[in-house]
Protein backbone atom coordinates (compact mmCIF):
# COMPACT_ATOMS: atom_id res chain seq x y z
CA UNK A 1 0.00 0.00 0.00
CA UNK A 2 1.11 3.23 -1.49
CA UNK A 3 -0.01 6.37 0.86
CA UNK A 4 0.80 9.48 -0.82
CA UNK A 5 1.80 12.60 1.64
CA UNK A 6 1.42 16.33 2.38
CA UNK A 7 3.04 17.82 4.74
CA UNK A 8 -0.19 17.44 7.03
CA UNK A 9 -0.26 14.07 6.38
CA UNK A 10 3.47 13.97 7.54
CA UNK A 11 3.17 15.41 10.59
CA UNK A 12 0.37 13.37 11.40
CA UNK A 13 2.81 10.24 10.71
CA UNK A 14 5.56 11.81 13.05
CA UNK A 15 2.79 12.45 15.85
CA UNK A 16 2.13 8.90 15.86
CA UNK A 17 5.87 7.86 16.28
CA UNK A 18 7.05 10.54 18.46
CA UNK A 19 6.41 8.21 21.86
CA UNK A 20 8.21 5.33 20.59
CA UNK A 21 11.41 7.17 19.80
CA UNK A 22 11.91 8.51 23.76
CA UNK A 23 13.59 6.50 26.51
CA UNK A 24 12.34 9.17 28.84
CA UNK A 25 9.87 7.18 30.50
CA UNK A 26 7.63 9.87 31.99
CA UNK A 27 7.56 11.01 28.06
CA UNK A 28 6.22 7.87 27.19
CA UNK A 29 3.61 7.15 29.56
CA UNK A 30 2.61 10.56 30.66
CA UNK A 31 3.78 12.71 27.88
CA UNK A 32 1.00 14.76 25.80
CA UNK A 33 1.52 15.11 22.37
CA UNK A 34 0.59 17.97 20.21
CA UNK A 35 0.70 18.95 16.17
CA UNK A 36 -0.38 21.55 14.16
CA UNK A 37 -0.87 25.37 13.40
CA UNK A 38 -2.69 26.06 16.62
CA UNK A 39 0.17 24.60 18.48
CA UNK A 40 2.44 27.57 19.46
CA UNK A 41 5.22 28.37 21.91
CA UNK A 42 6.11 31.88 22.81
CA UNK A 43 9.97 31.90 23.05
CA UNK A 44 12.12 34.15 25.48
CA UNK A 45 12.39 37.01 22.83
CA UNK A 46 8.63 37.30 22.40
CA UNK A 47 8.23 35.78 19.12
CA UNK A 48 5.50 33.14 19.09
CA UNK A 49 6.72 29.78 17.20
CA UNK A 50 4.56 27.42 15.34
CA UNK A 51 5.72 23.98 16.74
CA UNK A 52 4.71 21.18 14.15
CA UNK A 53 4.99 18.12 16.56
CA UNK A 54 5.53 18.41 20.43
CA UNK A 55 5.62 15.53 23.38
CA UNK A 56 5.60 16.94 26.99
CA UNK A 57 5.76 16.27 30.20
CA UNK A 58 5.98 17.92 33.20
CA UNK A 59 9.69 18.03 33.76
CA UNK A 60 10.57 17.22 29.65
CA UNK A 61 9.76 18.48 26.23
CA UNK A 62 10.90 17.60 22.79
CA UNK A 63 9.98 20.03 20.20
CA UNK A 64 9.64 18.12 16.48
CA UNK A 65 10.32 20.52 13.24
CA UNK A 66 8.94 17.96 10.33
CA UNK A 67 10.50 18.67 6.63
CA UNK A 68 8.92 16.48 4.13
CA UNK A 69 10.52 17.88 0.93
CA UNK A 70 11.74 16.70 -2.09
CA UNK A 71 15.57 17.52 -1.38
CA UNK A 72 17.41 17.22 1.47
CA UNK A 73 17.47 19.42 4.80
CA UNK A 74 20.31 21.85 5.18
CA UNK A 75 22.36 22.77 7.83
CA UNK A 76 20.18 26.29 7.86
CA UNK A 77 16.89 24.60 9.06
CA UNK A 78 19.15 22.44 11.76
CA UNK A 79 20.39 25.76 12.53
CA UNK A 80 17.03 27.70 12.60
CA UNK A 81 15.65 24.51 14.92
CA UNK A 82 18.64 24.96 17.51
CA UNK A 83 17.53 29.04 17.49
CA UNK A 84 14.21 28.19 18.31
CA UNK A 85 14.79 25.37 20.82
CA UNK A 86 17.13 28.10 22.54
CA UNK A 87 14.38 30.98 22.41
CA UNK A 88 11.54 28.63 23.57
CA UNK A 89 14.03 26.82 26.71
CA UNK A 90 14.06 30.21 28.10
CA UNK A 91 10.48 31.59 27.22
CA UNK A 92 7.31 31.28 29.18
CA UNK A 93 6.14 27.86 27.76
CA UNK A 94 9.40 26.13 28.82
CA UNK A 95 7.76 26.30 33.01
CA UNK A 96 11.89 25.12 34.00
CA UNK A 97 10.91 22.24 32.02
CA UNK A 98 13.89 20.64 29.51
CA UNK A 99 13.83 21.48 26.16
CA UNK A 100 14.98 19.69 23.32
CA UNK A 101 14.69 19.39 19.84
CA UNK A 102 14.29 16.56 16.97
CA UNK A 103 14.27 17.15 12.83
CA UNK A 104 13.03 15.21 10.96
CA UNK A 105 12.76 14.97 7.02
CA UNK A 106 11.35 12.30 4.49
CA UNK A 107 14.30 12.96 2.13
CA UNK A 108 17.83 13.17 4.20
CA UNK A 109 20.01 15.80 5.07
CA UNK A 110 22.63 17.77 3.38
CA UNK A 111 26.72 17.25 4.29
CA UNK A 112 26.62 20.42 7.00
CA UNK A 113 23.97 18.53 9.02
CA UNK A 114 26.27 15.77 10.58
CA UNK A 115 28.79 18.41 11.72
CA UNK A 116 26.18 20.37 12.96
CA UNK A 117 24.09 17.04 14.67
CA UNK A 118 27.18 15.55 15.81
CA UNK A 119 28.11 18.71 18.11
CA UNK A 120 24.82 19.23 19.37
CA UNK A 121 23.37 16.14 19.88
CA UNK A 122 22.87 16.15 23.70
CA UNK A 123 20.15 18.48 22.70
CA UNK A 124 18.65 17.94 19.51
CA UNK A 125 18.05 14.59 17.05
CA UNK A 126 18.08 14.24 13.21
CA UNK A 127 16.52 11.56 11.32
CA UNK A 128 14.39 10.99 8.65
CA UNK A 129 11.37 8.38 7.04
CA UNK A 130 12.57 7.17 3.58
CA UNK A 131 10.44 6.16 1.16
CA UNK A 132 9.71 2.59 1.64
CA UNK A 133 8.95 3.38 5.59
CA UNK A 134 12.23 3.01 7.32
CA UNK A 135 12.80 4.97 10.27
CA UNK A 136 16.72 5.58 10.26
CA UNK A 137 18.42 7.61 13.16
CA UNK A 138 21.30 10.70 12.00
CA UNK A 139 21.95 11.73 15.66
CA UNK A 140 20.16 11.10 18.42
CA UNK A 141 19.92 12.85 22.18
CA UNK A 142 18.89 11.25 25.58
CA UNK A 143 15.25 11.61 24.19
CA UNK A 144 15.98 8.71 21.69
CA UNK A 145 16.91 4.63 22.28
CA UNK A 146 20.95 5.33 21.67
CA UNK A 147 21.45 2.39 23.26
CA UNK A 148 19.34 0.21 21.33
CA UNK A 149 19.59 1.93 17.66
CA UNK A 150 23.13 3.02 16.94
CA UNK A 151 23.26 6.27 14.97
CA UNK A 152 22.93 5.11 11.37
CA UNK A 153 20.57 1.97 11.73
CA UNK A 154 17.27 1.94 10.53
CA UNK A 155 14.01 0.21 11.58
CA UNK A 156 10.77 -0.28 9.93
CA UNK A 157 7.53 1.49 10.35
CA UNK A 158 5.00 -1.28 9.14
CA UNK A 159 2.81 -0.71 6.08
CA UNK A 160 3.68 2.95 5.27
CA UNK A 161 5.60 4.04 2.38
CA UNK A 162 6.28 7.66 2.41
CA UNK A 163 6.14 9.22 -1.29
CA UNK A 164 7.63 13.03 -0.75
CA UNK A 165 5.51 15.41 -2.77
CA UNK A 166 7.16 18.22 -5.13
CA UNK A 167 8.74 21.17 -2.35
CA UNK A 168 6.73 24.28 -3.33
Amino acid sequence: MVIKMDSTKYEELVSKVVKRMTCVSELVRLGTVKKGRENKWQGASGFVHQIDVSLESDEDVLLVECKHWKDNVTAEVFLTLWARVMDLSKGPESKGRRIMGALVTSRGFQSGVDKLADYYKEHMSAFFVTADGEFKIKSYTAFIYSSSIPSGETFGIPSIIVQPPPRS
